[in-house]
C-alpha cells in the first residue's frame, strides 16, 4: 500500500498578508515559503535536533551587529536600532533565504502607509540591505541574492523640509545676544552655519581672531544622552568659517581660558549632557517667544481638575545652517565657497539649497510684482471719463 502524501500545506497556518506558511512553538511563530521544508523543521524542533537549513534572520542579524556594528559611527547606530528592532519583528524567525524582494516592499510600503520619513524608512532599506549582504558574504553563503537589489523606495514619501529661521526671530536672536545666559550660542549658529555637535564641540583655540577665522575639527555628540567627541559628519567637514565682524565682536575670549578649553558649557562649567542642552536650549526659546505651550488637563484623586504646560521650541538649532546659508546666498558669494563654509561633503548639496533659495525668492519678487500691479487693476476698475 503506497504510503499517504501528506498535505503539508494543512497541517501549517499561512499569513496572506506575507505569502508564507507559519507554525507557533513556546511563543514563537517560525515563518517559510516551501511547505514541506518549513514542515521539517517543525518536526525537527519538536524532537530536540539542531535546526536544518538556513538560519532565521534574527539569528544572521544578530550576528551581522555582533561583527559589523563596532565599525558603524555611534549616532548611525542610535538611527539603525529602530530599523533593527523593526526588521527583527517582521522578518525573526523566517529562515533568512525565503525573504523576497516583495516582502521587503511589503515591509516599505506599510511604512509609507503609516506616514514614516523618507528618511526612516531609507534607514530601514539600509539595515536590511546590510544584513542580506552579510548573509550573502557568509562562508558558506545562506542566501544567494540580496532582495533589497530589488526594491526601490517608493515617491513621495513625506519629508520633513528645515527652513530658515524668520527674519523676525534673526532680529530677536540679534537683540537677544546679550540679554540671556544661553545667548552666544545660537548668535554663533547664525554667522557660522555651525552644526549644534560642531559648535557645542568648540574651543577657544579654534577661535583665530588674528586671521578672522573659526576652524572646525571635530564635534560634540549625544550618545544615549551623554556626551562625548568625535570626528566631523564628514571629512568636508574640518574647514575653516570666516569669523565674521558681528561675530567677533560678541565672541570675546576670557582672560583665563586656555584652548583646549570649550567656549559652552553648563554652568557646573562641565561640558553638556543631553538633557541640560535641551533645558537650556527650551528656556532660552522662552525668553525669546519661540516656544509653543501645549497645555494638558488632568485630574488628582479627588477629582480636581489641573493644568500641566508643556512648552516645545519652535526653533532648531539646525534651522541656523539654513539661515546661514542664505545670508551666503544673499552676498552673493559663489556656490563653492559655500560649500566650503558649510561643510557639504558633496558640491550638490549647496547647489540644491542654493536652487531652492533661488525659488524662494523668484517667490518673494513674484508677490512684491502682483502688489505693484494692484494699482493697474484698480485702474481698470474706476477709468477715468474722457473730458
Amino acid at each position: 500500500m503506497p504510503k499517504k502524501k501528506i498535505d503539508y500545506t494543512a497541517v501549517l497556518s499561512y499569513d496572506a498578508n506575507r505569502d508564507l506558511y507559519y507554525f507557533k512553538r513556546r511563543g514563537k511563530k517560525y515563518y517559510g515559503r516551501d511547505p514541506e521544508a518549513l514542515y521539517a523543521r517543525k518536526l525537527a524542533l519538536e524532537s530536540g535536533d539542531e535546526e536544518p537549513g538556513t538560519p532565521s534572520f534574527k539569528t544572521v542579524a544578530d550576528a551581522w551587529q555582533a561583527e559589523k556594528w563596532k565599525t558603524i559611527r555611534a549616532k548611525t547606530q542610535e538611527c539603525y536600532e529602530k530599523p533593527l528592532e523593526r526588521a527583527i519583528d517582521e522578518y525573526g524567525d523566517t529562515q533568512i533565504d525565503e525573504i523576497t524582494a516583495a516582502d521587503v516592499s511589503r515591509l516599505i510600503l506599510r511604512m509609507k502607509e503609516q506616514k514614516y520619513a523618507a528618511q526612516t524608512i531609507k534607514d530601514q532599506k539600509t539595515v536590511l540591505n546590510q544584513i542580506f549582504n552579510y548573509a550573502i558574504a557568509h562562508d558558506p553563503p545562506y542566501m544567494r541574492y540580496n532582495p533589497c537589489s530589488a526594491v526601490t523606495l517608493p515617491r513621495g514619501l513625506p519629508r520633513t523640509k528645515r527652513k530658515a529661521i524668520a527674519e523676525t526671530v534673526e532680529d530677536k536672536v540679534i537683540g537677544a545676544v546679550n540679554d540671556t545666559d544661553f545667548g552666544l550660542f545660537p548668535y554663533l549658529l547664525l554667522f557660522t552655519g555651525m552644526r549644534r555637535g560642531e559648535a557645542l564641540g568648540l574651543k577657544w583655540g579654534d577661535i583665530d581672531a588674528e586671521n578672522n577665522e573659526i576652524y572646525v575639527s571635530g564635534q560634540y555628540q549625544f550618545i544615549k544622552g551623554k556626551g562625548t567627541v568625535s570626528d566631523t559628519k564628514t571629512e568636508a567637514g574640518v574647514r575653516s568659517i570666516p569669523l565674521v565682524e558681528p561675530l567677533k565682536k560678541k565672541l570675546i575670549r576670557p582672560e583665563s581660558a586656555e584652548d583646549d578649553d570649550y567656549i559652552f558649557t553648563a554652568p557646573n562649567g562641565k561640558p553638556y549632557s543631553e538633557s541640560t542642552f535641551k533645558r537650556h536650549w527650551l528656556k532660552y526659546c522662552r525668553e525669546i517667544g519661540c516656544a509653543e505651550d501645549f497645555p494638558e488637563t488632568r485630574k488628582r484623586k479627588n477629582g480636581e481638575k489641573y493644568t500641566v504646560h508643556h512648552w516645545k521650541p519652535t526653533i532648531t538649532p539646525h534651522q541656523f545652517r539654513h539661515s546661514y546659508a542664505t545670508i551666503i546666498f544673499e552676498s552673493g558669494t559663489d556656490v563653492r565657497a559655500a560649500q566650503l563654509w558649510l561643510g557639504h561633503e558633496d558640491i550638490a548639496t549647496t547647489e540644491r539649497v542654493y536652487q531652492e533659495l533661488r525659488e524662494e525668492k523668484k517667490k518673494k519678487e513674484r508677490k512684491t510684482f502682483d502688489e505693484y500691479m494692484k494699482r493697474y487693476d484698480a485702474k481698470l476698475s474706476d477709468p477715468v471719463s474722457d473730458p
